[in-house]
């Protein structure tokens, strides 16, 4: 059932999100507190656009985020990253080119076409201090030519926690953002469902109305919220969306990722007593 409720104020969030009893070793990956995917649909959604603007809202609730985007196409994060074109347009006829930089102190990031060339310059990201979300957008479904599997996304963030444990690499949240519940959307949770059934479902569905709601849809059976269309689209303004719904949204999937956490720690307590 979707949640109604209202996002918490940011430093109440961001305490909420951090609160563990956990030891960094027992944490998912030791370079990052958080592994959380975007997946967008293909179905003329800006997803460099959508990742620009939940990438700079983490890092507006304290977090410091690396933004890892799988991107074939254009635009890619580098145009709202306000790089040249030079720089940006290059990983189109180049299939080894990255798109690297740092927006902040808090965000840094890196486009590329292939899982193999992002694995490749992971050594080559600066490290950012803790506390650390691994942020991975790429566009599904993974039958289009150019998309990625879930299997090909995890090496990816496998990689970049540095572990080898069994569940390292695998997300904490997965954000889904669709037409509602078209075939496509409703395909890719199952598949995320069934391939990692521990990890938080999150489904953003583009409805013709303004405003964030819920979404009680409900027949995809994902926690998520009903946003405008139009935000999908994007803007040819060259940084990264900065109005306050990314901030809610970022709000509330923390929110709900925190009390997830606390649960899971609260049944661990129960096991060992």
């Amino acid at each position: 059932m979707p949640s109604n409720e209202k996002t918490n104020p940011l430093g109440t969030v961001t305490r909420l999100f951090l609160s563990s009893k956990e030891s960094k070793e027992k944490r998912r990956g030791e370079n990052a507190e958080a592994v959380i995917w975007l997946a967008v649909s293909d179905g003329g959604m800006n997803r460099a656009y959508l990742t620009a603007g939940f990438a700079e809202a983490f890092s507006d609730h304290r977090l410091n985020v690396t933004l890892l985007e799988l991107c074939s196409g254009l635009p890619n994060i580098g145009y709202y990253f306000a790089l040249e074109p030079v720089q940006y347009l290059l990983s189109v006829v180049e299939k080894e080119h990255v798109v690297a930089g740092r927006w902040s102190e808090r965000l840094g990031y890196l486009s590329a076409r292939s899982t193999n060339v992002m694995i490749g310059y992971r050594n080559r990201m600066l490290p950012l201090n803790y506390p650390h979300m691994l942020f991975l957008s790429f566009t599904f479904p993974s039958s289009v030519p150019g998309h990625h599997s879930l299997f090909d996304v995890r090496r990816v963030t496998q990689a970049y926690t540095g572990l080898e444990n069994e569940g390292a690499g695998i997300p904490d949240a997965v954000v889904a953002v669709g037409e509602g519940n078209d075939e496509r959307t409703v395909e890719f949770i199952e598949n995320v469902r069934e391939i990692f059934p521990d990890t938080l479902l999150l489904q953003i569905a583009t409805v013709e109305e303004s405003g964030l709601e819920s979404n009680e849809k409900g027949t995809i059976d994902a926690e998520g919220w009903a946003i405008p269309r139009s935000v999908c689209y994007g803007s040819s303004r060259r940084v990264p969306p900065g109005d306050l719904l990314f901030s809610e949204l970022a709000g509330n999937i923390l929110q709900l990722l925190s009390f997830r956490r606390k649960k899971s720690m609260k049944g661990s307590d129960v096991k060992g007593a």
